[in-house]
């Protein structure tokens, strides 16, 4: 007789973890993506393009010798990759990419032998290039 509420209650807790589990996993799969829809021209460079939502911080490089621009930029999670999308925006504008001076996050862009250095982390993203 003991038997009968047993399996209605492994029943219950059953679907009570599969629904917490579920949630969870929901709530975590919803990653903030990238406005990528329109861009501004950079700080660093006014032919260079930086998404609108891209806010400039105050971060400042110890190397006197470049002229260093950090955004961030919320949503951005990998930080070995570009979004495509962004990417078409920076070749549309003119620039292509020196993908033989690619190092990790680095990218590089020319436009009229000028360079624009592009490196992209979790949340933010820097612009760099020489003084002279």
């Amino acid at each position: 007789m003991r038997r009968k509420w047993q399996l209605p209650v492994i029943l219950m807790l059953f679907i009570a973890l599969a629904a917490i589990y579920a949630a969870f996993t929901y709530s975590n799969s919803q990653v903030n993506e990238p406005d990528l829809c329109s861009y501004k021209p950079s700080a660093l460079h006014s032919e260079f393009p930086v998404p609108a939502a891209a806010k400039p911080t105050n971060h400042k490089s110890n190397n006197p010798d470049i002229r260093y621009i950090r955004y961030t930029f919320e949503g951005v999670r990998d930080e070995s990759s570009i979004p495509p999308a962004y990417v078409t925006e920076i070749e549309r504008r003119g620039w292509v990419e020196d993908k033989d001076a690619q190092m990790g996050g680095l990218r590089v862009f020319e436009k009229t032998g000028m360079k624009i250095n592009f490196v992209q982390s979790t949340d933010f993203f820097t612009l760099f290039t020489d003084k002279s």
